[in-house]
């Protein structure tokens, strides 16, 4: 079943020790330049690049880069060739664009360039392997892939630099990844709904590229499309979008760890056809169309911390080799012999931020630690861990 849990943003604040119990909001930030229909939207360096797509008179070239440092626009140098709704992504210190459609979406183009920050120029790649609009852009590992698109709906390609060449990689899992919401996480490819506005879907998959290979998650809530994600940690801020014919403001989040679907902050204005993507601890929903608020809709940037702005997300690399082991009924906590740390504290906090379980372990490196679970109702659960020099911090789903 999936579960609605309106103060899960709460619970967060505990995974970075804020331990506030005034939840983060949506703040809306300087505009973009122009409206723009279906540009690219890309992070590099730290900062957000809107690019092409439709502008108020057709197909657009515009590139346009904002600074969330100083809310600020700035113009760079345009993209070399006209085309509606293109894809896009930023790898290896660059920015892929490529496809779409001129005069309009329905006459493809297979065109590839890629922008150099460091020369505010452009330059010509090798073209897509055919022509294709309403597709998209993603990146692992510095890999470029592009996906779906008109005609092509179980086409999946990886670009390689030192070749200039495109290649097919495994067949997209079904047929509606057109307006799906796409993100990359863990060196993985998320997908949540998609299929068009006559047949919104709620599927969700991922794509492992070691593997090579599309595995389902656990459908979506709703049936969706036209809805954008991004990630912090490990959690998928899913946003907007249309089902049930209606233009919506929610915002659905996704934990990686547990597989559930949970309720968000939702944005100030409903939108769809945006693009959401993140920054440091923050994710940005920028432009969109509203039924009766377009114009506004189209130029707007909003941004949200789940963290709170400027809080360092806690790093948990530094803790991989302490091992959970999560059964029904107890957790076990082993701690490596290389552990220096004399003592270590263990909190564990509800969604509502209460303190529902109290211990500490002296020498955790010569012994493992287990405690029950058995009087925890079902539910996502914060686990802390402090030495007096650091800290640590884990989800977990108990289902007893």
């Amino acid at each position: 079943m999936n579960l609605k849990i309106y103060t899960l943003l709460f619970a967060w604040s505990f995974a970075c020790l804020s331990l506030s119990l005034s939840a983060q909001e949506w703040e809306t930030l300087a505009n973009i330049p122009e409206g723009l229909t279906f540009p690219v939207v890309t992070v590099l360096d730290g900062k957000i690049h809107v690019i092409g797509g439709g502008g108020g008179s057709g197909a657009t070239d515009v590139h346009y880069v904002y600074d969330p440092e100083t809310d600020n626009w700035e113009t760079l140098a345009p993209v070399p060739y006209l085309a509606q709704q293109p894809a896009g992504i930023a790898a290896a210190g660059k920015i892929h664009y490529f496809g779409g459609g001129y005069p309009n979406s329905g006459t493809p183009l297979d065109d590839h360039y890629i922008y150099d920050p460091g020369t505010d120029t452009w330059t010509e790649a090798a073209s897509l392997t055919a022509p294709r609009a309403i597709h998209y852009g993603a990146s692992i590992n510095d890999t470029v892939y592009t996906m779906a698109g008109q005609g092509m709906t179980s086409l999946f390609e990886a670009y390689d630099p030192v070749n200039d060449s495109w290649s097919v990689r495994a067949n997209l899992p079904d047929g509606f990844f057109m307006y799906s919401a796409r993100c990359t996480v863990n060196e993985k490819i998320y997908r949540f709904g998609g299929g068009g506005y006559s047949a919104p879907k709620n599927f969700a998959s991922v794509y492992d590229p070691y593997l090579n290979e599309w595995l389902s998650l656990p459908d979506f809530p709703v049936a969706i499309h036209a809805m954008e994600g991004s990630a912090v940690g490990d959690s998928i801020y899913l946003a907007g979008g249309l089902y049930d014919a209606f233009t919506t403001n929610e915002v659905w989040i996704y934990d990686i760890t547990s597989e559930t679907y949970y309720d968000g902050p939702p944005m100030p204005i409903e939108r769809n056809y945006h693009s959401v993507v993140t920054v440091g601890e923050c994710i940005y929903a920028v432009g969109g169309y509203h039924p009766i608020f377009p114009d506004s809709v189209r130029v707007s940037l909003m941004c949200y911390c789940p963290y709170g702005l400027g809080t360092e997300i806690p790093n948990i690399n530094s803790w991989d080799q302490v091992n959970f082991q999560i059964r029904k009924g107890n957790i076990r906590i082993e701690f490596p012999l290389s552990f220096s740390e004399k003592e270590v504290n263990i909190d564990v906090y509800d969604i509502l931020g209460r303190n529902v379980y109290v211990s500490s372990v002296s020498e955790p490196h010569t012994k493992s630690f287990t405690f029950s679970t058995s009087r925890l109702n079902n539910a996502i659960y914060i686990i802390k861990l402090s030495t007096e020099n650091d800290y640590y911090v884990k989800k977990f789903y108990i289902n007893n």
